[in-house]
């Protein structure tokens, strides 16, 4: 049974095919441009884990930065064994914001 933190599930306690909503520091932003499908992706880190959100068709999004907290919500999924949220919806947090 996953618990809940107040700002959603520890990242170490999502898996696929579930709706979560997950809170940390992006450690890491990516641009594929390579793809077919452009994408733009930010490694999300608690203290229990990682995960990647991916925004498709996207070359940046403000504010989404190394450093930066966020709180994210989607559904969560697997891809080539990395867990991953696509197209998620985040809302940007205050500095500091978060004790990870």
């Amino acid at each position: 049974m996953a618990t809940s933190t107040q700002h959603g599930l520890p990242i170490a306690e999502v898996h696929p095919r579930m709706r979560a909503r997950v809170a940390g520091r992006v450690s890491a932003v990516t641009y594929r441009p390579e793809s077919r499908n452009p994408q733009l992706r930010a490694r999300l880190t608690d203290s229990s884990g990682s995960l990647d959100l991916v925004f498709h068709g996207r070359r940046e999004i403000a504010g989404i930065t190394p450093g930066r907290h966020l709180i994210a919500t989607g559904t969560v999924y697997e891809e080539n064994g990395d867990i991953v949220i696509f197209d998620p919806e985040y809302r940007l947090l205050p500095s500091g914001s978060l004790d990870l």
